[in-house]
């Protein structure tokens, strides 16, 4: 028997109550212990410290397979447990990307064996046949990085998710702007070492009009949305005006709710995301989460030398 007794938990309604663990699951939740709970010697007295569900990490990059010198999934998913979540949902842009079955395939048993938390996983689009021969595998949803693609490709891309009633989660950044603004920063050499320039090239505008096309493009193939990390007050703004029309959830991420790219000034190159921090006009704050329906870690480890690039 894998019994276990945690003695005065405080639950979010500030009652104290015992929790009795029997086979690894929770058997009795109960304010006062009789004769009958202690089913086992191994006690330990939490002292009214708080006790939560485990957490839920929707979006995570475990690296594995093909970049495991930044993580693998065994690395990455004992990390998740220590901070307590006992699930997690992983992108596919790893090495093979995650967007076909064979590989899908590989991944999912790759994360049976080496996971020590419960997982989902997430599957790109690469075509019609693939999104359908994936379907058979019940992928958590599908996911395009919209600022790897042009405006033709979202648009079969969009196609193929049509009628299969899954959720299209989605990097919301345009690959033209994106493109053409850092272009146009790269011109100037002192924009080399200045970090905000990166927000500059990855432009609250390139997430909006990026959002803005997906809306359509959903409209047009009646897909439900999830938009990954939004960074703007800009884009928060246009999406609430849309979902009481439209099937359409929205995740915050720690950083933007709490950073703005000031902290550039102090950790450089270590702070920038994809998408990056915004200045203060535009960023988020915590009065904000009540907006969203999540909130997503984006845990995505690089080497050092990898983020000052």
């Amino acid at each position: 028997m894998n019994n276990l007794i945690l003695k005065n938990c405080k639950f979010s309604d500030k009652q104290i109550k015992n929790i009795i663990i029997e086979d690894g699951k929770i058997a009795k939740i109960t304010k006062a212990l009789t004769k009958s709970d202690m089913t086992s010697d191994n006690i330990i007295d939490l002292k009214e410290k708080y006790v939560i569900p485990g957490l839920i990490d929707p979006h995570v990059h475990f690296r594995d397979p093909g970049l495991t010198y930044k993580e693998d999934w065994a690395s990455g998913s004992m990390a998740a447990a220590h901070g307590g979540y006992t699930t997690v949902i992983d992108m596919p842009n790893t090495n093979p990307q995650t967007d076909t079955l064979e590989n899908f395939k590989e991944k999912k048993q790759t994360a049976l064996k080496k996971s020590y938390c419960d997982f989902a996983l997430q599957a790109g689009v690469k075509s019609k046949r693939d999104v359908d021969e994936i379907l058979t595998e019940k992928p958590a949803s599908f996911k395009i990085f919209m600022d790897l693609y042009s405006d033709q490709q979202l648009n079969e891309m969009f196609g193929y998710l049509e009628d299969t009633g899954k959720l299209l989660c989605l990097h919301c950044e345009d690959q033209k702007l994106v493109n053409y603004y850092t272009s146009k920063l790269k011109e100037n050499p002192d924009n080399e070492n200045d970090c905000k320039a990166y927000s500059q090239a990855r432009s609250e505008i390139a997430e909006l009009i990026s959002v803005h096309k997906a809306v359509s493009y959903a409209k047009k193939y009646n897909l439900q949305l999830h938009l990954c990390h939004i960074s703007s007050n800009q884009t928060l703004k246009y999406v609430e005006a849309y979902r009481q029309n439209m099937n359409i959830s929205i995740e915050a991420t720690p950083h933007h709710i709490f950073l703005d790219n000031s902290v550039y000034d102090s950790y450089g190159t270590k702070a920038k995301t994809n998408p990056p921090l915004r200045n203060k006009k535009y960023a988020l704050c915590v009065d904000d989460l009540c907006k969203f329906d999540s909130i997503g870690t984006d845990h995505a480890p690089h080497t050092l030398d990898e983020k000052t690039r």
